[in-house]
């Protein structure tokens, strides 16, 4: 049998055989967590020179914030694509309204114009 192939329009307009959109979460909160290694590296390369300890306990930390902020990009994500399929099935559910009307007035065309 002859598998159906799609290409899907990607978030950023490329076509691609997957959806790649669900990865949005994910990589938003591993460009945020880099951003939060930059700033803290940099703050305390400034400061006095830290333990092993200390260390172990910012990676604990960083790791438990990368948790929380990535649960909450996941469940807006969910809420924001669970809100567009809502809306996307509502505007077809209007479409498919709209087509029944035009296909119930064509038969009742009068050529009266020709009068």
């Amino acid at each position: 049998s002859r598998r159906r192939r799609w290409l899907v329009v990607d978030f950023d307009g490329t076509c691609t055989a997957h959806d790649t959109t669900p990865l949005l979460p994910k990589l938003a909160s591993l460009v945020a967590r880099e951003k939060r290694r930059t700033s803290s590296s940099t703050s305390s390369s400034s400061s006095s020179s830290s333990t092993d300890v200390d260390e172990k306990e910012e990676a604990d930390d960083d790791s438990n914030i990368h948790e929380r902020d990535l649960q909450n990009r996941l469940l807006q994500f969910e809420q924001l694509e669970k809100e567009y399929f809502k809306l996307y099935q509502m505007a077809k559910e209007e479409i498919a309204s709209f087509s029944s009307m035009g296909e119930e007035g064509e038969g009742n065309n009068n050529d009266d114009d020709d009068n």
